[in-house]
């Protein structure tokens, strides 16, 4: 009787530990399941929900600012399936921020490396421990638990590129969204009509080719400015470029040119009114 109580036990035993191997296993995955759920949600580039709400709202870029302290955020997805994780930011001036992060798995977000030798630059709040998820709007939500304070970004799409490449203010994601919302569209001037195109392309305006706008203002008068350029090529270079100054109107957009002198940085803005209805 005794032997057979035992076999039982042991029966009973092995059973349990296989099904909590089993409960483990099944653990594993949908922590793995949800890991790459949420990387695939967070891989891109974001910028600031309220530098955007404030362009769309403002129809101007010098107005419009961004809280916390980088206007955008990237994350690649193969780095967040990854054990060395990292997401990258930038101002509307300069890039290069950088901060190790890792997944956490109790939470479902990815949450800073206290790892200070892998940083760039070491702004205040950059430096701060925080934590990256994405809610119910689909905004992603940078989180200091010591401050709690929470910033908002949205996601912006379009292909990637990098700052040697020629294309870099074609594709670049922060100027389609902001060509979209500011010039994207047809108008009408003198007669002719005008169409500026989300990918930095405008036709029949001038002799011109290209426009980007402009989102850093340092060394630039204060005032909302578009470039516009002959050739793809000039496109990284304002000098290469000639500048207007727009507003945006309730049926179009008035522009006037900008005279740059660019050795003294003295800039003019000429009198004339360009008026483009909108289409």
């Amino acid at each position: 009787m005794k032997k057979v109580l035992i076999v039982l036990l042991l029966c009973a035993s092995v059973l349990s530990c296989n099904q909590k191997q089993k409960n483990d296993a099944a653990d594993t995955e949908t922590a793995t399941v949800s890991k790459k759920e949420l990387a695939r949600k967070l891989c891109g580039d974001w910028l600031s929900e309220c530098y955007l709400s404030g362009v769309e709202k403002n129809k101007s870029i010098l107005s419009s600012d961004y809280d916390g302290q980088l206007l955008q955020l990237r994350m690649e997805e193969n780095s967040l399936l990854s054990d060395s994780a990292a997401m990258t930011g930038g101002t509307e001036h300069e890039g290069g921020f950088y901060r190790r992060i890792k997944y956490d798995e109790g939470g479902n977000k990815y949450v800073s490396v206290d790892d200070k030798t892998e940083f760039l630059y070491e702004p205040s709040e950059w430096d701060a421990p925080f934590e990256i998820s994405v809610n119910k709007d689909n905004l992603l939500e940078l989180y200091y638990p010591k401050t709690k304070n929470k910033i908002l970004y949205r996601r912006i799409e379009s292909s990637c590129a990098v700052d040697d490449s020629e294309d870099f203010y074609i594709s670049n994601p922060m100027q389609v969204i902001l060509r979209e919302i500011l010039f994207s569209g047809s108008y009408e001037c003198d007669n002719k009509l005008v169409k500026f195109e989300s990918n930095g392309s405008v036709s029949n305006f001038e002799d011109y080719h290209y426009y980007r706008v402009v989102s850093d203002f340092c060394e630039m008068p204060l005032c909302d400015i578009v470039i516009f350029f002959k050739t793809k090529d000039d496109m990284y270079m304002p000098v290469d470029g000639e500048l207007y100054k727009y507003q945006l109107t309730s049926d179009g957009i008035q522009l006037q040119k900008i005279n740059a002198n660019w050795e003294k940085y003295e800039f003019d803005i000429d009198e004339k009114i360009i008026v483009l209805k909108k289409k």
